[in-house]
């Protein structure tokens, strides 16, 4: 999708869906499509609030033509719902003599995405369905934002690239590789913004799973561990309501 919403035909589509978001910098989200308006004022916010831009989107279960590489590309969007949710699904189709220029599309769909994301890092949030959801991305957060006790991030950040590097030690000896941190502190001291700054000095995602969500247990969390990728940051958010529930 990231690709397609380049292309200047697909954002010339005359059916289309129109939708607003706010707007930010480095979006990976921009289309050719968007409308701007015409403004001399480039502020990005208006009486306090972030400006929303009109996004369109070509219809889904409609058909869209594309020229690349030499070829006419059809390319159809489609949704699906089930009782998990929905997901989006692209079927593009060429008449070639090879598949070799449906191949070079992806690779340099691949490429142009993982340029545009190199700054950002991406958040997947767990539903109540044993599913991970994205969130969507955000700018990677510089460490020298972070004020901590002298010498703390440094010992973090040295310890957390040690760990990455250690893959074949822990394969070696049979030991689960994970690494674990306990943050703790007052609301806004500062637990979240430290995750974020070392998620993009480590080049990580970060899944979010909230252990007083309602329906979350055993079997919901194991679902979720398994469906992680191998290198990631697990967040697991307020350990304490759960010690306090085993208290009492």
């Amino acid at each position: 999708m990231h690709w397609l919403s380049k292309q200047p035909a697909f954002g010339k589509s005359r059916e289309f869906e129109i939708t607003t978001r706010s707007v930010g910098k480095n979006s990976l989200d921009t289309t050719t499509g968007d409308l701007d308006e015409e403004e001399e004022d480039s502020e990005q916010f208006s009486h306090g609030r972030r400006k929303k831009k009109v996004v369109f989107m070509p219809c889904h279960d409609t058909t869209h033509t594309i020229y690349y590489g030499g070829h006419l590309l059809r390319v159809t969007r489609s949704k699906r719902n089930s009782d998990y949710g929905s997901t989006q699904e692209l079927k593009i189709s060429v008449v070639a003599r090879s598949n070799d220029v449906i191949k070079r599309l992806v690779l340099e769909a691949k490429k142009l995405y993982e340029a545009d994301a190199e700054h950002r890092i991406h958040i997947y949030l767990a539903d109540h369905y044993g599913y991970w959801r994205y969130n969507g991305s955000r700018q990677k957060r510089p460490l020298s934002s972070i004020v901590l006790e002298p010498g703390v991030k440094d010992m973090i950040v040295a310890d957390c690239k040690d760990f990455l590097r250690s893959e074949d030690w822990y394969a070696e000896r049979g030991i689960p590789y994970r690494r674990g941190y306990l943050l703790y502190g007052v609301p806004g001291s500062g637990k979240t913004s430290l995750i974020h700054a070392l998620a993009g000095e480590l080049g990580l995602d970060i899944y979010v799973v909230s252990l007083s969500a309602k329906g979350m247990n055993d079997t919901m969390l194991m679902n979720l561990m398994g469906r992680i990728p191998q290198r990631c940051i697990l967040l697991l958010e307020v350990i304490q309501a759960v010690r306090s529930k085993t208290s009492t």
